[in-house]
């Protein structure tokens, strides 16, 4: 009896201590880490003249809706834009690549960049960085240093 007890505890061991390798390495897969929304380690997020540079169109708005990764914005004041200027945009690819200027609810004003293909107005990314800056006080300085404000 005792030889096959041993054998049977023997197999038990062996079968627990492959199959716990084996289901942690099939959760952990589907886990998404953390950092998958955070910079690349030593990246730095471009600085406002470099973005401007890199997207064709840059323009500030009001972002009136939200549809998953497409946004609807009333255009206030275009900064770089070759041809038309409509006053509403339908602004896609939204939301995608960056973690930190994922827009949810309408509302609030945003300086976007952009580049259009085939009529369809799609985000210009700053890798993990993102497609927008906020509106605010240090944007608007920013601009004017450049020499895109007169005056706001």
């Amino acid at each position: 009896m005792l030889k096959f007890q041993l054998p049977f505890r023997y197999l038990l061991l062996v079968i627990l201590g492959l199959s716990l390798p084996i289901s942690t390495v099939i959760t952990l897969t589907s886990i998404k880490p953390a950092y998958a929304c955070r910079p690349a380690p030593g990246s730095k997020r471009s600085t406002l003249a470099q973005k401007i540079s890199a997207a064709p169109i840059v323009f500030q708005g009001v972002v009136t809706k939200v549809e998953r990764d497409t946004l609807t914005i009333q255009v206030s004041e275009y900064f770089k834009k070759n041809g038309s200027k409509p006053t509403v945009v339908i602004l896609k690819g939204f939301n995608r690549i960056s973690c930190q200027d994922v827009i949810s609810k309408p509302g609030k004003r945003f300086l976007f960049f952009a580049s259009v293909e085939n009529e369809s107005w799609n985000a210009v990314y700053d890798g993990a960085y993102g497609s927008v800056r906020p509106w605010n006080a240090e944007t608007v300085n920013e601009l004017k240093e450049l020499g895109m404000m007169l005056s706001h």
